[in-house]
């Protein structure tokens, strides 16, 4: 007969039982522990944390720092970490410029491992002044790090550069259904004028945060669609921007949305669809809604 262990008493890593099955899955993690230590060069195999989600792993790592700069284009349980100081610029292909990681500035950061956020696993580099924390990352392994994060192109439809056309940048970030993901990706662009598409299916999400992004980070105009249209409007006019349009169509025509964006947009901005709401009023997912973008800006 086969037996199948079932831990009641265990806690957020460990098994916690006194029973034969139990002290094996104790000794096998402990074992597993050794074997990652040994191979990161940690101190010791207490310092290895086997998290049971990404989301839990994300904040356990967070929690050791007090300021964190972090890529624009992560999960939304970094995002809203109130750790986080920064982002990352990223450039045209979504790559993190390997220039800021080395001139981060004088205090500790942590650049998360830009994972899938379905990820279990959670991979850190410890940063400084000078570059990659020497006493957390053996000195062989530097290179791989490096050329890592510098080749990493991003992920679909998480600020994810799609083309260029006459001049405008064309940017999907249609995994942003919270506004604090959307203010992320709307930083990531410091210095260039932006035009966003926002709006969607209601979340019960607060849009008073995003309105002052809006209005404070050179965002040219707001393209509002769906029924959190309305919200982010009011929020919008709240906070006195109103370089926005309504698209009051649901569902909403996602070729005719695109081509609004031609009309305002000029060369030397980007065009991002970050719309900090879920995608259900005109789409199956957010997957599908990233796609239609994808597909208009691709037949401009």
């Amino acid at each position: 007969m086969k037996r199948i262990y079932l831990d009641h008493a265990a806690g957020r890593e460990n098994p916690n039982s006194i029973h034969t099955e139990g002290r094996e899955a104790r000794a096998t993690l402990d074992h597993a522990r050794q074997i990652v230590a040994n191979y990161i060069n940690a101190k010791s195999p207490d310092q290895i944390i086997f998290a049971p989600s990404a989301s839990l792993a994300n904040h356990f790592l967070l929690n050791q720092f007090d300021h964190v700069i972090v890529s624009p284009i992560e999960h939304q349980s970094i995002l809203n970490h109130p750790n986080i100081r920064g982002f990352l610029a990223i450039n045209k292909l979504g790559r993190v410029v390997i220039e800021n990681l080395q001139t981060s500035g004088p205090r500790e950061v942590v650049e998360e491992g830009l994972l899938a956020p379905t990820s279990s696993h959670t991979a850190a580099t410890a940063i400084r002044e000078d570059g990659l924390a020497r006493e957390r990352i053996p000195e062989d392994r530097r290179s791989e790090i490096f050329i890592g994060l510098s080749s990493f192109s991003g992920l679909p439809h998480r600020l994810k550069f799609v083309r260029e056309v006459a001049g405008v940048k064309y940017y999907d970030d249609s995994y942003s259904t919270m506004p604090s993901a959307t203010i992320a990706a709307i930083k990531a662009f410091p210095n260039q004028p932006k035009n966003i598409i926002l709006g969607g299916s209601p979340k019960g999400a607060d849009f008073s945060e995003l309105a002052q992004a809006i209005k404070n980070n050179n965002v040219k105009h707001a393209i509002l669609v769906g029924p959190e249209g309305e919200k982010i409007q009011t929020a919008l006019d709240a906070v006195g921007y109103t370089a926005y349009a309504r698209v009051f169509e649901i569902p909403f025509n996602m070729k005719n949305i695109v081509n609004i964006t031609t009309k305002v947009a000029e060369p030397g901005d980007i065009v991002i669809l970050s719309p900090a709401a879920a995608s259900f009023d005109s789409f199956k997912n957010y997957s599908e809604r990233g796609n239609q973008f994808i597909a208009s800006v691709e037949a401009l």
